[in-house]
């Protein structure tokens, strides 16, 4: 499977986050007429101690000298599907496309998934083990660390079993 614009630099945000010890989330804003990668971040609530640092937000404060004509010809790469209130900044500034690591835990999509399709926005889910597997390693070690980010327990999905199992499996 060939990678998608802006997936490398996705991940190796995420992998930065981990090495600094916070939630392995990456981002990265591409063009999407040419997959140039016009910003990156990563999850930095735990190191900045800000609830607001997440991997979506702290890429697109990175495109700031971006216009929103601008932004609205770009994909947001992340390596999961961004949580309600990165959700709710690709709509204000008008990204059309996000592209996610995952973006459904066993057939069931994340809230914030369908949100965002509801608001015209194409959700790509990529269903990347590699990213499932590094964070249930990240939220087994870490369990009292940000898993109602994802906005799972309001759709009655519960990660915290889904890891379990594989784990046990």
């Amino acid at each position: 499977m060939s990678e998608p614009p802006g997936w490398a630099e996705a991940w190796d945000e995420a992998q930065a986050s981990l090495r600094e010890g916070g939630v392995p989330i990456g981002a990265a804003l591409v063009r999407t007429s040419d997959g140039a990668v016009l910003a990156r971040g990563r999850n930095r609530r735990y190191q900045l101690r800000g609830l607001a640092y997440h991997a979506e937000i702290v890429c697109l404060h990175d495109a700031e000298p971006l216009t929103l004509a601008e932004l609205r010809e770009t994909t947001l790469v992340s390596t999961t599907v961004p949580c309600w209130m990165c959700a709710g900044a690709v709509l204000l500034h008008g990204i059309p496309r996000v592209v996610a690591g995952f973006a459904s835990v066993d057939g069931q999509r994340l809230p914030s998934h369908e949100f965002l399709e509801a608001h015209g926005v194409e959700v790509v889910d990529l269903q990347r083990s590699e990213v499932f597997d590094v964070m249930a390693e990240y939220f087994t070690a870490h369990p009292a660390d940000g898993l109602e980010d994802l906005g799972t327990a309001t759709a009655g999905i519960d990660v915290e079993a889904t890891i379990a199992l594989r784990k046990n499996s």
